[in-house]
């Protein structure tokens, strides 16, 4: 229950057997902090303060991180920690031809601006991106040769192999990929 008083807003304890979220709903439009059942994730889904990223719970997860590549970082290219602002990781491009870039933490799941933060899903699918070089089913690995890059051959040495993830569709604008980071050996 909630009480509002002339400045603030009281939370007042309540016990709940249990919540029900309609499971037919459809968003109209995006808003920050909406929760709501998913019908064709089949969870809920969190809309995060970017119009385009809406968190399917349980079934990904995400880092908020700073773009300090020196320029844009594309939905679907690979990153790695390079630093920290304060508590906020710092990102750059990921690339296998050296340990100190190879370290991948996860995929951009948007266009982040240089020096802008925007969110990497370290777990599960990123969407909208162009998949249409490998099938569906393919695992792929981070490229030796373009940062930011996934490649469907892995890399030998003295590259270093680190598997991305498996794309689930394959399409030039609308490809999904299932991010899960294993370093290979």
């Amino acid at each position: 229950m909630c009480v509002l008083t002339n400045q603030s807003v009281v939370l007042i304890p309540a016990q709940y057997n249990e919540l029900r979220f309609t499971i037919a709903y459809v968003p109209t439009g995006h808003a920050e902090g909406r929760l709501y059942y998913d019908a064709e994730s089949k969870t809920l889904a969190l809309q995060t303060d970017v119009t385009d990223v809406t968190l399917q719970i349980g079934q990904e997860q995400y880092l908020r991180a700073r773009n300090n590549e020196g320029a844009q970082i594309d939905n679907g290219e690979v990153v790695y920690i390079s630093g920290s602002t304060g508590d906020i990781a710092q990102v750059k491009l990921a690339k296998a031809d050296a340990a100190a870039t190879a370290g991948v933490i996860g995929v951009a799941t948007e266009d982040i601006a240089n020096n802008a933060d925007g969110y990497i899903t370290t777990f599960g699918i990123v969407r909208d991106i162009d998949t249409s070089a490998f099938a569906a089913g393919t695992e792929v690995y981070l490229s030796p040769g373009v940062a930011g890059a996934i490649a469907n051959v892995k890399p030998v040495a003295p590259d270093i192999p680190v598997i991305v993830g498996t794309i689930i569709r394959q399409h030039a604008t609308q490809g999904q990929l299932f991010v899960n980071v294993v370093r290979s050996i």
